[in-house]
């Protein structure tokens, strides 16, 4: 186990989720491809926040594929680094987490949360790190992307169709 990596397999060393960064985007750079980056926060009632951060790291792990790093940031805030994504199929990845999640939490009785969500991608929101992780905090401030449960009333209905449609823009390598 890396040092930094929590027991479900978030990263919370902040130096390495830095150093993950700088060295994705160098690569994309030079290989010209997208690297999108994906800012999450979460928002839940306070009795609740624990478990909503357990279902969104769970949700990460299934949804995420296995060159894709996550990592916690702050309390209730988290990053996705995905390499070789554009930002539409970034959002596919993103539908599969929030899918997952809604099904995890619909038969919980009066669960009301929140996901904010900001996106950014290589090279069409910024050149630099501190380009990219500026345009996902400021589309995650204007809240133009976020969830809650009664955004996904049917989303454990139309889990297999999300999952294909996110398959099919993201790439995945065999």
């Amino acid at each position: 186990r890396r040092l930094g990596v929590a027991p479900l397999g978030i990263i919370e060393d902040p130096r390495w989720i830095e150093d993950s960064l700088a060295r994705e985007l160098s690569r994309a750079q030079r290989s010209v491809s997208p690297l999108t980056l994906v800012l999450c926060q979460l928002d839940a009632r306070l009795s609740l926040t624990d478990v909503l951060r357990q279902v969104f790291i769970r949700a990460c792990q299934t949804s995420l594929r296995r060159y894709d790093y996550a990592g916690r940031v702050a309390k209730d805030k988290f990053i996705l680094l995905l390499p070789d994504c554009y930002a539409d199929a970034g959002q596919g990845i993103v539908h599969r987490i929030l899918a997952h999640i809604y099904a995890a939490t619909v038969s919980l009785p009066s669960v009301r949360w929140r996901i904010n969500i900001g996106i950014a991608c290589f090279p069409f929101d910024g050149e630099t790190l501190a380009d990219l992780v500026q345009a996902a905090y400021g589309d995650l401030e204007q809240g133009y992307r976020s969830a809650t449960v009664a955004s996904l009333r049917g989303a454990d209905n139309r889990l297999q169709e999300v999952e294909s449609h996110a398959a099919s823009l993201s790439g995945f390598r065999s």
